[in-house]
């Protein structure tokens, strides 16, 4: 069975992205402007194996990527 996609608008440091990846979900694309929680949540998708891609602004978000 395909897991469970999807994605993370002001994403923190993860903290609601670890429950969901608990549940069997996994993102696509997380963001979050915070460098010091942008470099949190890097380190997550790393232990966890996920490999999301991270954007730094909202605003910024290309979805042909």
């Amino acid at each position: 069975m395909m897991p469970i996609q999807y994605i993370s608008l002001f994403s923190g440091a993860g903290g609601l992205d670890e429950g969901l990846h608990g549940a069997g979900y996994t993102p696509l694309f997380c963001c979050e402007i915070d460098k010091y929680a942008r470099s949190s949540l890097a380190n997550w998708t790393t232990l966890r194996e996920t490999k999301p891609i991270i954007w730094d602004d909202v605003t910024t978000v290309n979805l042909d990527t």
